[in-house]
């Protein structure tokens, strides 16, 4: 393991050369069913904004520098007998009933959480968001 002089943290891990390591940069992982969201644990996530059903927004504790991250999830149904789909605005699309969203800022992303084939949206029990850059 090394720091070059630019500052990055550089490592090997089996790999056979030392590269540049990326790190997640913020996580959440909260309960998103029922009258007020739970935040379980988290890392550079000041809030979850509950947007309306299945939809979320995650706010940044410290923001991004641009909004060239990439963003990913999962969510766990309820009671659901289906199993959930995670979105987020933006970058992959958006989920069918959804047209006005905000494309992913240094700030904030937003998300949601519907049925499998996209099609109605549900607070999800758990949920999980990963940011990576």
């Amino acid at each position: 393991m090394a720091i070059n002089c630019s500052g990055n943290l550089l490592y090997n891990s089996g790999y056979g050369s030392a590269a540049t390591a990326y790190g997640v940069r913020a996580w959440v992982v909260f309960n998103g069913y029922g009258a007020s969201i739970a935040i379980r644990g988290s890392g550079n996530c000041s809030s979850i904004s509950d947007l309306g059903t299945g939809l979320y927004r995650f706010n940044f504790s410290t923001n991004m520098p641009d909004a060239n991250y990439f963003a990913t999830g999962s969510a766990t149904p309820n009671s659901q007998p289906d199993n959930t789909r995670w979105h987020l605005y933006g970058n992959s699309g958006y989920p069918s009933g959804v047209s006005d969203y905000d494309a992913p800022a240094t700030s904030n992303f937003e998300f949601s959480t519907t049925r499998t084939d996209g099609t109605v949206f549900y607070d999800a029990q758990y949920v999980n968001a990963v940011v990576v850059r």
